[in-house]
């Protein structure tokens, strides 16, 4: 699944492409289930190295169906 006009990121090439995202908006991770620990990391990354990041509590696949209502 996929947020629409998200960038993906996978987790063993964010450390990488830190440069690719801005610091002064909010970065929200998410993953396929809501019981999924890479978008942990991912915050734990992000926030590390200065970013203001948040997981979505929602599964990627229910944000895309509550976006459509």
């Amino acid at each position: 699944g996929h947020i629409p006009k998200a960038t993906s990121i996978p987790l063993q090439k964010l450390k990488n492409r830190l440069e690719e995202i801005p610091k002064d908006k909010l970065v929200i991770t998410y993953c396929r289930g809501m019981f999924c620990l890479v978008a942990d990391e991912a915050v734990k990354i992000l926030i590390k190295n200065g970013y203001n990041a948040k997981k979505i509590e929602e599964s990627v696949l229910d944000y895309n169906i509550i976006s459509e209502i």
